[in-house]
C-alpha cells in the first residue's frame, strides 16, 4: 500500500507539471472526483483512475486501471471523436524519471483527450441564456437518437437489478454517519421497494422487449458538452458493464433529475417531451409508470456519491453534505403519488396554443410535468415528415383530421393509464373532438 501511494504521488507530480505538456501550457487545472483525477493542459488532457476500491468500483490494481482507461476510450470515442485521442502509459524510464508514453515500464495509465472550453459543458450553461428552449429540445433529440441506435440486451432481468440498487441504498443508510440523512435514506429505501413490487411486471416486460441496453450510465449535465453547437455525450460509465446496462428510461432519468436539481424544471420538461417525440416506442406504455422510481434512484445515488466524495475533498465536506441532503430529500419527493390530469388547449392557428401548452406542462402532474401531444407533430409523424418540413396538402383533408385526433386521444389514454398527465395541443374546432377529450378527462379522474 505504501509503495502504491508513493507511485500515485509521483504520477500526480508528473501530470501537474506544465513542462510535460508541449503546447505552450503555462498552468495545469486539476479536477478530482471519487474515482479519478483529470489534468487539463492548454490543449491536452490526461485522466487517471485513482487507486481506490468501493463496493461498486474497483481501481485497486494497475491492471484494473488500465482496463478501465481502455474501456473509457472505446465506449466514448464513437460519440465524441473530437474529444478522445487514446490511452497512454505513464512509464518509469531507465534513468528513474517518469514520462508520458515513454519507453519504460508502465506504472500508470491515462486517457488522453483534447481540451474543450469548460464554459460549453451543459452544467456551466445552466445559468446562461444559451441554455434556451431550442437547446433543450435538441438535447432531447440527441439522447433519443442515441438510445434508439443501441442494441437491445433482451436476456437480462429487469427487476433484480433495480432491487439490488435499492438494497445498496438501504445498506448505505445503515452505515451513514449522518443521522438525519440516514433516516431519509431508510425512508426512501422502504418506499422504493414498495413501488418496485407494484411495477415489477412492467420492468420484466420491458427487459424482454429489448429496452435494457448498454447505455451511457452517467448521463448528467457535467458529462454533456456543446461541440459545434451539438450536445455531445462524453465520460460514459466505464468501470462496470452491469451498472451501465440498464433500461433506457433509467439512463434518461439521470439527466432529467439533474436538470430539476439545478432549478431547470421547465427545461427538463422540454427535454422530456422532445425525447418522447423521437423515442415514443421506448416509453409506451410502461415508461411513465417507472419514471418516478428511476428519478428517485438517481437522486438517492447522487446523494450517496456526495457523501463518499467528502473523503477525497474534506475541505468541501459541509457543502457536499448539504448537497447530499438536498438530493435525498428530492429522491423521496419523486415517490410521492400524483393524480394524472388531462388538459386540452384549443384555438385557431397562431393564437398561442403551443406557447401556452409549453408554459403549463412543467407545472402539471408528476415530475417532470405533463406530456404535450401536439397535433402538428402527430400529423408529421403520421406522414413521416421532419418537424421542420412542410406537409402535403392531402395531410389536411377532413379524413386526415379525424385520424390525427383519434391518434392523439389514443396516445393520451395510454399515458394517463400509466399515471402521467397530458396536455393536448390542437385546434379542437369541432365540438365532437372537444366532447371526446372531455370524456377522456373524466375517465382519468
Amino acid at each position: 500500500m505504501g509503495n502504491q501511494v508513493k507511485v500515485h504521488a509521483e504520477v500526480v507530480s508528473l501530470l501537474r507539471d506544465a513542462n510535460n505538456y508541449g503546447d505552450d501550457t503555462k498552468q495545469i487545472d486539476i479536477i478530482t472526483s471519487h474515482g479519478s483525477m483529470v489534468f487539463l493542459g492548454r490543449s491536452d488532457v490526461y485522466k487517471i483512475k485513482l487507486p481506490v476500491k468501493y463496493p461498486y468500483m474497483n481501481f485497486s490494481t494497475l491492471k484494473k486501471r488500465k482496463v478501465a482507461c481502455e474501456r473509457e476510450f472505446h465506449i466514448n470515442y464513437p460519440r465524441a471523436p473530437s474529444i478522445y485521442i487514446g490511452v497512454k502509459p505513464i512509464t518509469k524510464e531507465p534513468a528513474g524519471n517518469l514520462a508520458i508514453d515513454g519507453s519504460g515500464e508502465p506504472i500508470e495509465w491515462a486517457v488522453h483527450m483534447r481540451r474543450f472550453p469548460e464554459k460549453d459543458i451543459l452544467k456551466n450553461l445552466t445559468e446562461s441564456s444559451k441554455f434556451d428552449d431550442g437547446l433543450a429540445a435538441n438535447l432531447g433529440n440527441v439522447i433519443a437518437d442515441y438510445h434508439n441506435q443501441l442494441p437491445p440486451c433482451s436476456s437480462i432481468d429487469g427487476t433484480s437489478r433495480v432491487s439490488i440498487i435499492i438494497d445498496e441504498i438501504l445498506s448505505f443508510s445503515r452505515a451513514c454517519s449522518q443521522d438525519l440523512l440516514c433516516s431519509e435514506f431508510q425512508n426512501f429505501s422502504i418506499r422504493a421497494h414498495q413501488m418496485l413490487d407494484q411495477i415489477e411486471p412492467l420492468l420484466d416486460q420491458r427487459a424482454k422487449s429489448g429496452l435494457i441496453r448498454r447505455c451511457h450510465g452517467d448521463l448528467h449535465l457535467n458529462n454533456i458538452v456543446l461541440i459545434d453547437e451539438v450536445p455531445t455525450l462524453f465520460d460514459a460509465l466505464e468501470f462496470d458493464e452491469q451498472l451501465a446496462t440498464v433500461d433506457v428510461i433509467y439512463d434518461f432519468a439521470f439527466l432529467l433529475m439533474d436538470l430539476i436539481h439545478v432549478g431547470l424544471k421547465s427545461k427538463a420538461n422540454i427535454v422530456f417531451n422532445s425525447y418522447l417525440n423521437r423515442a415514443f416506442p421506448l416509453t409506451i406504455p410502461s415508461g411513465f409508470r417507472i419514471l418516478p422510481l428511476f428519478l428517485g434512484l438517481r437522486a438517492a445515488i447522487r446523494s450517496m456519491v456526495n457523501i463518499q466524495s467528502i473523503t477525497q475533498n474534506p475541505s468541501k465536506g459541509s457543502q457536499l453534505e448539504g448537497e447530499a441532503g438536498r438530493y435525498i430529500s428530492e429522491a423521496n419527493l419523486y415517490l410521492e403519488p400524483a393524480i394524472p390530469t388531462l388538459v386540452a388547449v384549443g384555438g385557431f392557428s397562431g393564437t398561442g396554443k403551443s406557447t401556452l401548452a409549453a408554459a403549463l406542462a412543467s407545472e402539471i402532474g408528476c415530475t417532470p410535468g405533463a406530456v404535450v401531444i401536439r397535433s402538428d407533430i402527430e400529423r408529421k409523424n403520421l406522414w413521416d415528415v421532419d418537424e421542420n418540413d412542410p406537409l402535403p396538402s392531402k395531410a389536411y383533408r377532413p379524413s386526415a383530421r379525424t385520424e390525427i385526433y383519434s391518434l392523439m386521444l389514443e396516445k393520451a389514454e395510454a399515458i394517463l393509464t400509466q399515471g402521467h398527465s397530458v396536455i393536448l395541443d390542437a385546434a379542437f374546432l369541432e365540438a365532437c373532438d372537444r366532447r371526446t377529450a372531455k370524456l377522456l378527462a373524466a375517465l382519468s379522474d
